[in-house]
């Protein structure tokens, strides 16, 4: 093989390369691709990532009562909140294959900006489900006795620590029947799933202390 192909060989590799390492559009927003939520690092810039969207950022803040004022104070700033408004965000998120549909999906940076935790809930169908768990397989199931008994076997929590990043699904069975005190009500499927995605680089400041306090093992 002469040198030129040589060359040329890597550079190819180094285009595949560089195509296949790239998880997610750099920017949300429908002519982007869809951004697959799973699938997210804590490496992401809010900012920029939100930079194609109609989004709009909570300020999160301290706060505590003044009995004498009568009023909340508001002091420091704990965490920036990025959205995107719930009418808008159909076509734009995925979890595992599923894809979510005017759905709020919350982005929470911290108090200097550094993204680190996404945090959203859907409704899905019974099949919906099913396709889940079994791509969920390596998580591990860490609902306590407790938990199971108070909510008749219709609630589990599973989870994944992978590296730096843990994955927590809060998965309620909400199919109905007949005899059901809420047989009747409305739902928009037939299990209501919570998920949390939080980025434990960071444990020793009040950030982590407020939003890692979910349930764990």
């Amino acid at each position: 093989m002469k040198i030129y192909q040589y060359f040329l060989l890597a550079h190819l590799m180094l285009i595949f390369s560089s195509c296949t390492g790239q998880n997610n559009p750099k920017y949300i927003g429908k002519k982007f691709g869809v951004f697959n939520l799973d699938k997210i690092s804590f490496d992401e810039n809010l900012d920029t990532l939100f930079s194609k969207s109609d989004f709009f950022v909570i300020a999160d803040k301290n706060s505590y009562y003044d009995t004498i004022k009568n009023k909340e104070i508001y002091t420091d700033t704990m965490a920036y909140i990025y959205r995107i408004p719930h009418a808008k965000v159909d076509g734009l998120y995925s979890f595992k294959g599923i894809k979510i549909k005017d759905k709020v999906v919350s982005f929470t940076a911290d108090k200097n900006k550094k993204f680190r935790k996404l945090d959203f809930s859907i409704y899905i169908s019974e099949d919906e489900y099913s396709k889940l768990l079994n791509d969920c397989k390596d998580f591990k199931d860490i609902t306590t006795e407790q938990i199971r008994k108070a909510n008749n076997n219709k609630y589990i929590i599973l989870q994944k620590t992978d590296n730096h990043k843990q994955t927590t699904l809060y998965c309620l069975d909400d199919r109905r029947k007949k005899g059901d005190f809420n047989y009747g009500t409305y739902t928009e499927g037939d299990f209501f799933i919570r998920i949390t995605i939080n980025d434990l680089r960071i444990k020793d400041d009040a950030f982590y202390k407020r939003e890692n306090n979910d349930l764990k093992p």
